[in-house]
């Protein structure tokens, strides 16, 4: 119901937008039987989940002398629509762009801001999981009206690509001319299936740990790195790992490897005096 010189029952509307995947890339709202006796009079604002505001309409139609109200209209507002309301003739059912004919004016409580936008497209980019709400209020004296079959709202959505995961191997420390034993990681991704991930591996110290060193495998979620330091080289090498899902996105961790100089051989001697090698 839209009452005379005030807001609306309920104010605001609510619509509980759940289970929509994907970010906005486009709204369309619907407004099914609206009925008023002065369309000037009215002030329709919607605002999203993450608080975006825009004027689906304000100040619109006809003026007081002939084209006045309206009776069981449907309006569509897009910003794909050829046109907006008019100010000054008469409303008809049909599809627009938001029309705001007095911006820069506050809304009723809870609102108040007088920023708002005119374009949809201001949700573009935003989950549309969440609580939608419609402001409707009549700012002039004589005229009231409804929504006879209330709002509803559609949506065009992207699909999200989110970042592929992978675990973090622990550092690793081997022997001058020993081999880094098998190291067991970790990747997944909510959106491309860990059999077709990819996995690619790189050194930090090429003289320690050449590409042609670094052998990869596995093809699910476990996958395996090895490492076969080259002969006679000691120090360190960082190890990076870059997982890449089908739509680009990549992640990275990486890992110190260690090859430290063997020990030297225990002494060999007679240290009892008894003419025998001791061990």
């Amino acid at each position: 119901t839209i009452r005379d010189t005030n807001v609306a029952i309920p104010y605001p509307s609510v619509i509980n937008v759940s289970r929509v995947n994907g970010v906005v890339s486009g709204v369309t709202v619907t407004l099914t039987g609206l009925s008023h006796t002065y369309t000037r009079d009215l002030g329709i604002l919607l605002v999203g989940p993450t608080g975006q505001r825009v004027m689906l309409v304000r100040k619109a139609g006809g003026k007081k002398a002939g084209t006045t109200g309206v009776q069981n209209v449907t309006l569509t507002f897009a910003d794909s629509a050829v046109t907006g309301l008019t100010f000054g003739q008469q409303i008809t059912s049909g599809t627009y762009k938001p029309s705001d004919f007095a911006p820069g004016t506050d809304f009723p409580s809870p609102v108040l801001s007088s920023s708002y936008s005119t374009t949809l497209s201001v949700f573009n980019g935003e989950a549309p999981n969440g609580l939608w709400t419609l402001f409707v209020a009549d700012t002039e004296a004589e005229d009231t009206g409804v929504i006879q079959g209330g709002w509803s709202l559609s949506f065009s959505t992207d699909t999200v690509n989110t970042d592929p995961t992978i675990s973090k191997p622990r550092d690793q420390t081997v022997q001058r001319d020993q081999p880094m034993p098998p190291v067991v990681f970790s990747v997944g991704d909510k959106e491309t299936p860990a059999s077709a991930l990819t996995v690619a591996a790189s050194s930090s110290n090429t003289t320690l740990a050449p590409a042609a060193n670094i052998f990869l495998s596995g093809a699910g979620a476990d996958r395996t790195i090895r490492i076969v330091p080259a002969p006679g080289q000691i120090g360190n090498a960082t190890i990076t790992l870059t997982v890449t899902d089908t739509g680009g996105k990549a992640s990275s961790t990486s890992f110190m490897l260690t090859v430290q100089e063997r020990p030297p051989p225990p002494a060999r001697g007679d240290f009892d005096g008894d003419g025998r090698t001791d061990l």
